[in-house]
């Protein structure tokens, strides 16, 4: 340690001033900065374009998850959290990403912490701008130490960019050699403690080499307070900078590299004040002038003074500096942003508040954010964290975006800090901003901190990725429908194009913008190195003035949306090259990769997505139907989990952002709902955020039915799911919807947590008030009170319970005061039982919890009765309740109106499953379909089939006698067959009056298949595997018959056939060699069609085999 200490040195400070406003008038600009100058703004004539970005990490192949803590965030050091940084390691004008872990740190043994996060840092290549792959092993580990910020710039001057980051007492270098592989060393000699927050890459000493600046942030020493078993700290205190000491800043002089090494040598010097620096801004780079004075504003936070601190003796005392030095309050970050045609300041400030904006030629104390809206009330509850400022929409005005969430936990969960949709806004006319033209699908609520933005796909819009607190990683992608135009530079070498001013002319020289290569980096993180000029609806070619400190370069006639690889050493230019998307291979190309999709690996997967067009509703939705039957029906739920299954799902998710909501999204939304929550993974929580915030009430309620689930299996992601609570009783207690409300209930009572009980009993005395609310509504709120037991609630309860007289709330006091442990006797004095309450008791899913209160139910010979409360829960969204009013709708209907009318309500339900679920609970309680029921549905509903197993014998046989069956569809046909093989009561009569002769059944096929198909029907459903074969191979014959006569899928003829084959998955049995590629390709676009599922190792291998002999297939 004392030979690191005599290779440090303390700089002293300058220019430290104190801003003094002559007049309230002051108006000044910034006579060193080139970009302050007014240069005459393009007349872009551009309307407001809206922009929107799509999360896509997942389908672009970055499956990446920051831990810092797998429980409780116990401080402030899980709070901070990490960057991620924009590098071209391989220089092939593709920006990739390197990703900053968490440090992980969860147990510890004595002082010393021995559990690390396994995720660690992860470096992702860019592939042509389509997608990502891991190539961490190229620093030679599979996964790199977790950490805070980094940085990246060419440190060794050989043209490829090195990478920098921090992590707890140590700061590593990944030396790039050639672009092919990383060199991982410990640079530094920084006396310990110290803790790297952000890293900035700049050339302190103007010798032509990259220096480091590193903002260490505080003396952070968990184990000397430890107080409890969590090894953690119970109180918010422990979150807040102030209650802790500051460190002091380092910067590290590069000495250049030695012989036969590329990896540089540093000499450490540390700064004098003792900080809780975030980040170090360059004074320079703001100005985006090199020859202005040296200096640096030091971003704090909270404890210290932000502050501004100036080097070497060409201090100037100007307004700039002036600016800095006044803004002393704790802040995360400092970016300069062109508003209108004047530089302004936006300072991010730390631990919550409104963002500043600061206009060049105004008094240093006049704050322009909220009078141009850069700032509302929304955003200053919320702490802010990294900022990029770009052109999102290339209308030729600045934008930016902040990164959202809180250091705290969560209230429901303190492993997951507080999440927020990230901020955007737009800049319009005068300046001004506009956050509603920003829009993030889906907008999910994660605790944000590191942010970086760059043009991944080369497509000329600006996307952003940015590192979420113990949380997965958001990679969003810009898909602006616009059709501005726009020009990007990359610059070559960095170390001379350090701060070069780029400025783009006309061809008659008028000149339209000017920028520099270097901009302020976000918090932790580091943005892609270009200029990129936003041209609206500027049209014509333009020229390019490149002036450096000692050259200057003009190139001319250069066409717009291109990127330029400028080689400033040589003086020339290039444009990179773009890959377009190939639609060979895409979904809509063909039925193989439509299905083949479900069965790649990860590593075939991600390609082949990224070169998918936009498919259509009905392929996504018959897709997805596959995906489900593939991955959760047919396999162990091990794979739910799988890389692969979770890719998918995203991509499905991602698509729907493509459909407004007058296309029917529902039926697509309602299998994205059923695949999310059986995956059970932690990396959807939120995504079902989203959804809950999102969906109509239809989808909404089956995503409660999942999240009830979700919450009842304590494996199902136990860390994350309970930030799912808070959000679920925010829509109950505030849609104006009593169906919502009674759904979001529904999984709210699966949650187990008392405390939400207190919101309810508040809910429920207020709409025992509000002579609106239904008795319904009142019954589910009941019903949660009991299941989240909720005991504070037993007085007013009590008091609700013994005024009730209705029957369906009697049952829920009873079985709700029965959870909260009151006795039987008690109860009964409560809530009084009556014969009319009999039926109900006998019905409801709790009956056993009613017999042992009330003893058994008694059996009344009168027929039910309804009554007026029955209709209040036909339109009830749970269950529970839902099928006891259709139970004694059905029942108590004595006119043949009264009957059809409780048909129709039954089939408005939501699901098939629903109604087959009251039926079979009518059976089993002794209430089976009556002869009318049975005649009314087979004469008014003759195309559905759930009844038909409740059919009475009586009514089966007069429907043989009586009706054509050879008419109904092939469904309702195999329906009514498996009746005659399962009904031992019918299996004769149906054999004469159905059975063919087996050997006319070979040579007059195709009259029975046009006149006789209940025939062919009742055989498919035949127990003799050789009858089944015969007609399985006869109808695989006629249908490559019908091929023969030039007739397609569309054809009656055809459809017949392949309608047979599809019921039970007969064309699974069709015999080798009668199968063709025609055949198959024929019969997978007819299943397409219909949103059928295949059979999966039938698909797996004809789809597969037909592969290697077609790729004509079209949906």
């Amino acid at each position: 340690m004392k030979k690191a200490l005599l290779n440090i040195k303390v700089l002293p400070t300058f220019g430290l001033i104190s801003v003094i406003c002559l007049s309230l008038n002051l108006i000044f600009d910034f006579t060193f900065s080139t970009t302050s100058k007014s240069v005459n703004p393009i007349n872009f004539q551009t309307e407001q374009t809206p922009v929107q970005f799509v999360e896509s990490a997942f389908v672009k192949g970055i499956m990446f998850k920051h831990i810092q803590r797998t429980e409780k965030l116990s401080g402030i050091k899980d709070a901070m959290g990490s960057g991620v940084c924009v590098i071209d390691f391989n220089q092939d004008g593709y920006e990739d990403v390197f990703v900053v872990g968490g440090e992980g740190v969860t147990r510890r043994y004595g002082k010393q912490h021995w559990w690390n996060n396994p995720t660690g840092s992860k470096l992702y290549q860019n592939i042509a701008g389509q997608y990502f792959t891991d190539v961490t092993t190229l620093a030679g580990e599979a996964q790199l130490p977790g950490g805070y910020g980094c940085a990246v710039g060419d440190l060794n001057d050989d043209g490829y960019p090195e990478l920098v980051y921090g992590k707890t007492n140590e700061l590593i270098l990944l030396t790039n050699i050639n672009g092919k592989t990383f060199s991982r060393s410990t640079i530094g000699e920084i006396p310990k403690p110290y803790w790297p927050l952000s890293i900035t890459i700049w050339d302190h000493n103007l010798d032509g080499k990259q220096d480091i600046l590193v903002a260490n942030f505080l003396d952070y020493e968990n184990d000397i307070k430890i107080g409890n078993q969590e090894y953690g700290y119970e109180t918010d205190s422990q979150f807040n900078a102030e209650n802790y000491n500051g460190l002091r800043n380092a910067i590290l002089l590069n000495s250049g590299t030695q012989a036969n090494t590329p990896t540089p040598l540093f000499e450490t010097l540390q700064l004098s004040s003792y900080d809780r620096t975030l980040s170090i801004i360059p004074k320079q780079i703001i100005a985006g002038n090199k020859s202005a004075s040296s200096g640096y504003y030091i971003a704090n936070g909270s404890g210290s003074n932000s502050d501004f601190i100036g080097f070497g003796d060409n201090q100037s005392s100007d307004l700039f500096t002036k600016l800095l030095s006044f803004k002393k309050s704790p802040n995360v970050q400092l970016s300069s942003i062109k508003v209108s045609d004047k530089t302004a300041l936006l300072f991010i400030p730390f631990g919550g508040g409104s963002t500043q904006l600061h206009l060049a030629g105004e008094q240093v104390n006049k704050d322009r954010a909220w009078q141009l809206f850069a700032t509302s009330d929304k955003d200053a509850s919320v702490q802010s964290w990294g900022a990029i400022v770009e052109d999102l929409n290339n209308d030729g005005r600045e934008d930016f975006i902040i990164a959202k969430g809180n250091a705290e936990p969560h209230i429901d969960t303190p492993y997951v800090p507080v999440g927020n949709v990230n901020s955007g806004r737009l800049q319009i006319a005068n300046g001004r901003f506009e956050s509603t033209l920003f829009s993030q699908f889906p907008t999910l609520k994660r605790s944000s901190r590191g942010i970086a933005s760059a043009d991944f796909d080369n497509d000329g819009k600006l996307d952003y990725a940015v590192n979420n607190n113990n949380g997965a990683l958001s990679l969003y992608m810009n898909r602006t429908d616009t059709n501005n135009n726009w020009i990007s530079f990359t610059c070559q070498p960095i170390n001379l194009c350090n701060l070069v001013e780029f400025t783009l002319n006309t061809e008659s020289n008028t000149q339209l913008a000017t920028k520099t290569l270097v901009k302020p980096q976000p918090f932790l993180s580091s943005s892609q190195r270009r200029v990129h000029f936003g041209l609206g609806q500027f049209e014509s070619n333009v020229s390019l003035k490149v002036t450096g400190p000692d050259n200057k370069n003009i190139f001319e006639n250069l066409a717009l949306n291109n990127i330029y690889q400028l080689s400033l050493a040589q003086g020339k230019i290039d444009i990179i090259s773009k890959k377009t998307r190939s639609h060979t291979d895409s979904i809509e190309a063909g039925h193989y990769n439509f299905f083949a999709y479900i069965d790649l690996p990860v590593n075939e997967l991600i390609p082949a997505l990224s070169q998918t067009i936009d498919p259509s509703l009905s392929s996504l939705l018959t897709f997805a139907r596959q995906l489900n039957h593939d991955k959760f029906v047919t396999v162990k739920t091990s794979q739910a989990r799988s890389q692969e299954v979770i890719t998918l799902i995203s991509w499905l998710f991602n698509q729907m952002q493509r459909f407004p909501p007058s296309q029917q999204r529902g039926e697509l939304y309602a299998m994205l709902i059923e695949l999310i929550s059986k995956t059970e993974s932690d990396l959807f929580v939120e995504h079902l955020d989203y959804l809950i915030r999102s969906l109509p009430e239809p989808q909404f309620c089956q995503l409660t039915d999942n999240l009830n689930y979700w919450f009842w299996e304590e494996e199902v992601a136990p860390l994350n799911k309970p930030v799912l609570k808070s959000q679920l009783l925010h829509r109950a207690l505030r849609t104006p919807f009593e169906s919502e409300t009674i759904c979001a209930l529904h999984a709210l009572s699966a949650s187990e947590d008392p405390t939400i009980g207190a919101s309810l009993m508040a809910f429920l005395r207020q709409d025992q008030q509000n002579q609106h609310a239904s008795n319904a509504l009142i019954a589910s709120v009941i019903r949660t009170i009991g299941f989240l037991k909720y005991r504070k609630a037993l007085a007013p309860l009590a008091q609700i319970c013994s005024n009730v007289n209705e029957p369906v709330l009697k049952a829920e006091c009873v079985v709700t005061l029965t959870k909260l442990d009151v006795k039987p006797g008690r109860i009964k004095s409560i809530v009084e039982r009556t014969e009319n309450d009999e039926l109900v008791f006998r019905l409801h899913t709790d009956r056993l919890v009613l017999q042992n209160v009330f003893g058994p139910t008694i059996t009344t010979e009168s027929d039910p009765t309804k009554t007026s409360w029955v209709s209040t829960y036909l339109n009830s969204t749970l269950f529970s309740h839902f099928s006891i009013a259709h139970t004694i709708d059905i029942v108590s209907a004595a006119t043949e109106q009264d009957k059809l009318r409780a048909i129709s309500q039954l089939n408005r339900l939501r699901s098939e499953k629903d109604i087959e679920r009251i039926i079979l609970k009518m059976n089993q309680l002794g209430l089976p379909l009556s002869e009318d029921y049975s005649q009314l549905l087979l004469e008014h509903y003759p195309e559905q089939s759930w009844f038909i197993p409740y059919l009475t014998l009586q009514s089966l046989q007069s429907f043989f006698e009586n009706q054509d069956l050879n008419q109904y569809s092939p469904a309702f046909r195999s329906a009514i067959s498996k009746e005659c093989r399962i009904r031992a009561s019918l299996t004769e009569y149906c054999k004469q009056r159905f059975e063919p002769d087996m050997k006319y059944l070979r040579s007059g096929f195709s009259a029975i298949l046009e006149d006789n198909p209940m025939a062919l029907s009742y055989l498919m459903q035949s127990d003799s595997k050789v009858k089944k074969r015969v007609v399985i191979n006869q109808l695989a014959r006629a249908a490559r018959n019908v091929h023969k006569e030039g007739l397609t899928e569309q054809s009656p003829q055809l459809t017949r056939i392949f309608e047979f084959l599809y019921l039970q998955h007969s064309y699974t049995g069709v015999s080798t060699n009668q199968v063709n590629n025609v055949w198959i390709a024929s019969f997978i676009r007819y299943a397409q069609a219909k949103g059928y599922v295949l059979d999966s190792q039938w698909r797996q291998h004809y789809v597969l085999a037909s592969k290697k002999t077609t790729d004509s297939l079209v949906l």
